[in-house]
């Protein structure tokens, strides 16, 4: 399989010390891939305060503020810019923080959108949410997330759980690309099987056992799990923290169900829990799955493991 490239990175920056670790992690990434980097801060919408007849009081959002924040960007820009093989663009727009960040991750078509994440653990944040986790939701390229005090230092053990959702292997590209040369991870697999579909178990069998075919085929080192239960998401946090893993990788989903909304979704308790960087991938495609149409070696092929493929692509 030829190893997919990263060319063009975009890192969201507020001048918090999230965002600036995870510009840490960036630019190594940045440098082991040659890409671009693409800085990028938003202001967003000031605060308006009217008098009772209707007259304009104060605007928070002055040309002044303004100015201020593009030259704290322009600073930030001119620390790295030339000090590396990467090209460095700084960019500066006004509006909604993650609405913003997901349409230029699209405009410049980038291949990896890295943030900072706050690792929280307040049940507040499930309910609400951050920015974090909306742009995961919403963004179509891969999103790596980097809690606030977590040092970048390479990729040792990935931990790769395994659903039965659409594209459930499309991560293994980029998480590929993520690693150095000299990188050799161990592979943690888990097959996840929600308790309330067990008509999915067969599924996920099947997709940890192609996938484990492929690595054993690539000669990378993996050792494989299963869990079923209530809360998946807990067991791949539990995971992460007692399997000293440096990465977890995470194909992007939704909920239907109202109680696991109030918990939040399994991407969402992930992605705000976690306090190791989230890799997290929303599937290239769609399939339609039929026994008739695709078997999950057939699928395989779509996400280019070397099998037939003859599923129906929507």
């Amino acid at each position: 399989m030829e190893r997919m490239r990263i060319e063009k990175i975009l890192v969201p920056i507020d001048f918090s010390l999230t965002s600036e670790n995870a510009l840490k992690a960036a630019i190594q990434i940045a440098a082991q891939h040659q890409a671009k980097l693409y800085l990028l801060h938003i202001i967003e919408p000031g605060i308006l305060m009217f008098a009772q007849d209707g007259s304009l009081i104060f605007d928070i959002t002055s040309d002044s503020i303004d100015k201020e924040h593009e030259h704290r960007l322009e600073k930030l820009y001119d620390r790295f810019k030339g000090k590396g093989y990467w090209e460095v663009e700084s960019v500066v727009k006004h509006g909604e923080v993650t609405p913003l960040i997901v349409q230029t991750a699209e405009e410049i078509e980038a291949d990896l959108l890295v943030m900072g994440s706050h690792g929280t653990e307040t049940s507040l944040d499930d309910l609400l949410g951050t920015n974090a986790y909306s742009v995961v939701k919403r963004a179509k390229c891969p999103v790596l997330t980097i809690p606030t005090h977590y040092h970048w230092e390479g990729i040792h053990k990935v931990l790769f759980p395994i659903r039965s959702v659409l594209g459930a292997l499309d991560k293994y590209p980029i998480t590929e690309a993520l690693l150095s040369p000299s990188d050799n991870p161990e592979w943690l697999l888990v097959g996840l099987n929600d308790h309330e579909k067990p008509d999915d178990k067969a599924k996920v069998e099947e997709f940890v056992g192609q996938f484990t075919q492929f690595l054993t085929s690539q000669n990378k080192q993996f050792k494989l799990s299963n869990y079923a239960g209530e809360n998946l998401a807990g067991k791949v946090l539990e995971m992460s923290n007692t399997e000293g893993v440096n990465l977890i990788v995470m194909t992007t989903s939704t909920t239907t169900s109202f109680a696991k909304y109030l918990a939040g979704s399994y991407s969402q308790q992930v992605v705000n829990h976690s306090r190791i960087p989230v890799l997290s991938v929303s599937p290239d495609i769609s399939i339609k799955i039929k026994e008739s149409e695709a078997t999950p070696e057939e699928i395989l092929e779509n996400l280019g493991y070397g099998y037939p493929f003859s599923g129906t692509v929507l």
